[in-house]
């Protein structure tokens, strides 16, 4: 991409077909995206994020929830269903 800016292209995008700018999101992002670098992943640091995600993020967030849902509880937000 030609920018770092891609949530606010998303929602370009998104506003350019919901205001009828282009007539579908193919049209649109063919219009507004411009292909910057590739990058081809590391497998070594792939190794290490998979890693990292099993080995610690999934864990911490099993431990973390019951202090959300406090968290939530005392603030009201987000709303609970």
């Amino acid at each position: 991409m030609e920018t770092s800016e891609i949530a606010a292209l998303g929602a370009a995008i998104d506003a350019a077909v919901g205001t009828g700018m282009y007539a579908t999101f193919e049209e649109a992002v063919a219009a507004m995206v411009r292909k910057g670098k590739t990058f081809q992943p590391d497998p070594h640091h792939h190794r290490i994020y998979t890693r990292l995600f099993h080995d610690a993020y999934k864990k911490s967030s099993r431990v973390l929830e019951p202090i959300y849902r406090r968290i939530a509880r005392i603030t009201g937000y987000p709303a609970e269903k």
